[in-house]
């Protein structure tokens, strides 16, 4: 079967070496060379081994969108790709292009689909393989993987130690079934599911009169990024770390600073803060971090 790719970063890298592990036959790749000044893993392994590889913008060029006819693949793999892809494109190949989505479809659509699931409480969530479409994030769905998150996981943990595996052995299942003939394609129902924008700063800012729950849920959710964030004596604090306790006090105020971390106030609860950083300094422990600014036990964040 010839394969086409198109993807970056290390999923469309560790993609492609397990493809190659297997002895699939991959006619081409196309992807950033660069992001953000630094060469791309993914490019750059297939240049090591000698695949054809392509910038993706091309894609919307009429000469490249022919070019990429003549390779007569018979399926293309979407591999983080962030950039529209002409439907032209996602029809051209025998058996169609399939990508994967990290969330389960039809819920969180959007950008941001794993800190949507952490910020809005969720128990579970995990990878979509789907036939890709116009639409975003709107395919028919070819298998799901589900995992749960726990009461801890942060966008940074739940993406790498749970979902990135996910997304791999999903795409190879879901090229699995192709090659196997007659792969599901289950319509989404459009009446159910959801769709959010970017996890944006602005959505990030700290409510401390809410549950500690929902406060809990937003902090992990934007760790580490955009990182959620409060604001004490003028200064702009970004929080990180979060994990929950029964002791309260007065919305937004410190309730403790110590080695173990910087233990905060909400409805019903308290926070305890391992990491935060401010504007022009690197993430340090809560309690330096606290201490180098002056603030101290007692005093109270912005509600």
């Amino acid at each position: 079967m010839k394969i086409i790719i198109l993807g970056q970063k290390d999923i469309a890298r560790d993609l492609l070496k397990e493809l190659l592990r297997r002895g699939e036959n991959i006619v081409s790749v196309f992807g950033p060379a660069v992001i953000k000044d630094k060469k791309d893993s993914f490019i750059e392994l297939a240049k090591e081994k000698k695949i054809p590889n392509f910038d993706i913008l091309s894609l919307k060029n009429k000469n490249m969108i022919d070019f990429y006819k003549t390779l007569n693949a018979d399926i293309c793999l979407m591999a983080f790709v962030t950039d529209y892809i002409p439907k032209e494109i996602l029809d051209s190949t025998r058996l169609g292009t399939i990508q994967y989505h990290p969330s389960l479809l039809p819920y969180h659509k959007g950008p941001s689909a794993i800190s949507w699931a952490i910020k809005k409480g969720r128990k579970e969530t995990g990878v979509t393989i789907f036939w890709a479409n116009e639409e975003l994030d709107g395919g028919d769905i070819l298998l799901t993987k589900i995992c749960k998150i726990e009461q801890n996981d942060t966008l940074k943990t739940l993406f790498f130690k749970k979902l990135f595996p996910l997304i791999i052995s999903g795409m190879l299942e879901g090229l699995a079934l192709v090659k196997a003939g007659n792969p599901p394609r289950l319509k989404q129902n459009k009446n159910e599911g959801s769709y959010e924008g970017w996890f944006t700063k602005d959505l990030a800012e700290i409510d401390w009169n809410k549950n500690v729950n929902e406060v809990h849920d937003l902090i992990r959710a934007a760790d580490s990024v955009p990182g959620a964030w409060s604001r004490i004596n003028n200064f702009n604090i970004d929080i990180f770390s979060s994990s929950k306790l029964n002791k309260s006090s007065e919305p937004g105020k410190i309730i403790s600073i110590t080695d173990e971390g910087v233990l905060i106030s909400a409805k019903d609860g308290s926070v305890l803060i391992k990491e935060m950083k401010t504007k022009n300094q690197p993430k340090m422990h809560a309690n330096k971090l606290l201490e180098s600014l002056k603030i101290k036990i007692g005093e109270k964040f912005k509600s």
